[in-house]
């Protein structure tokens, strides 16, 4: 749950409208507790406390040698716009006395009256916010990048993040780059009472060798708990999609430059194969104005099984990384987002 402090009183708010309330340059930004960014590309591997590396950034020349330690004080956000999930979720406010206030009239509530806040509806301005599993400091968030192998080429994708060439690690490079994560965050954390939650994305995480191996190494170690969640094009049939959503939370991000009558069968017969056993599923619709014909098909195939949670997300310019314009028909794709 996102929380924002307006006028002095606690609101959730949804995601997508926090999104478009990200302009937080020269705020407290309190990196270094919450967030490990880890970027596993070919050669070069980052260790970030941020997704958009604002704060620590170190490079990984050697996953036996390097030691990494984060400092814990807020920083002033250099960036205009802050738009990842995880980001925004990191507590941030105006100064540093508003994040103070909104983690202190946070954890002076219980679990049961923090889900009874009401929703941010505008009007106050808003001076701060986070998530709530940051704000209790109950969850710490590692952010796995893969590498840049993808098998799409979307238009709003920069090339920095993807390509069809480089090289994907080999099962031993991630067996290695999985001991030096674990070892860096157990040297800085007590993981007791705590949840480590991943997500893997790229490029393409589903088409690197030994991934499902990687996962069901995450779901078996018993130093933490762990939640694990997969982003996926979705391109690898049916079957391997089934064993990956056995071993990990899966989130469809659905490019509509790419969508097809093919990709709603698949679809339709993933969601048919799913059991008792399955994980959860969610699928997150980047929007295109162009595409967006699309997005109402889409939902008519969730609504045949219900509890699938659905998003239709807006986008940022590659270039200047500032939300596109938006008009009031376009809005009101975002507020589809809910639980079939």
């Amino acid at each position: 749950m996102y929380v924002v402090l307006a006028g002095h009183s606690l609101f959730q708010i949804d995601l997508m409208d926090l999104k478009f309330l990200g302009q937080v340059r020269g705020w407290k930004c309190g990196v270094g507790r919450h967030v490990y960014n880890f970027l596993l590309d070919g050669e070069s591997v980052q260790l970030s406390d941020s997704v958009c590396r604002a704060g620590a950034d170190h490079q990984v020349l050697d996953f036996q040698s390097t030691s990494v330690k984060f400092e814990e004080q807020p920083i002033d956000c250099p960036r205009e716009n802050c738009f990842c999930g995880f980001d925004l979720g990191i507590p941030k406010g105006r100064t540093k006395s508003d994040l103070v206030e909104l983690k202190d009239r946070f954890n002076r509530l219980s679990p049961e009256r923090s889900s009874e806040l009401p929703f941010y509806t505008g009007g106050t301005e808003v001076t701060a916010y986070g998530l709530d599993g940051f704000l209790r400091e109950q969850m710490i968030h590692v952010e796995w990048y893969l590498g840049k192998r993808c098998n799409f080429d979307c238009s709003y994708c920069p090339p920095s993040i993807h390509d069809k060439v480089s090289p994907f690690p080999s099962r031993e490079r991630l067996a290695n780059a999985y001991s030096f994560l674990l070892r860096t965050i157990l040297e800085s954390n007590d993981l007791s009472g705590k949840v480590l939650d991943f997500i893997f994305h790229g490029g393409e995480p589903t088409l690197v060798p030994g991934f499902l191996d990687l996962l069901n190494k995450i779901r078996s170690d018993a130093r933490f708990v762990s939640q694990v969640q997969t982003l996926t094009n979705f391109s690898r049939n049916v079957e391997y999609l089934y064993e990956l959503n056995q071993a990990s939370d899966l989130t469809y991000s659905v490019h509509l430059e790419y969508m097809s009558e093919d990709f709603l069968k698949k679809l339709a017969n993933f969601l048919d194969s799913r059991d008792a056993t399955s994980r959860n599923f969610a699928v997150k619709v980047m929007y295109l104005k162009e595409h967006r014909v699309w997005v109402s098909r889409i939902f008519e195939v969730l609504k045949q099984h219900p509890g699938i949670h659905f998003s239709v997300n807006p986008l940022h310019n590659k270039k200047d990384k500032l939300l596109y314009q938006y008009d009031e028909e376009d809005r009101a794709f975002f507020k589809l987002s809910g639980v079939t």
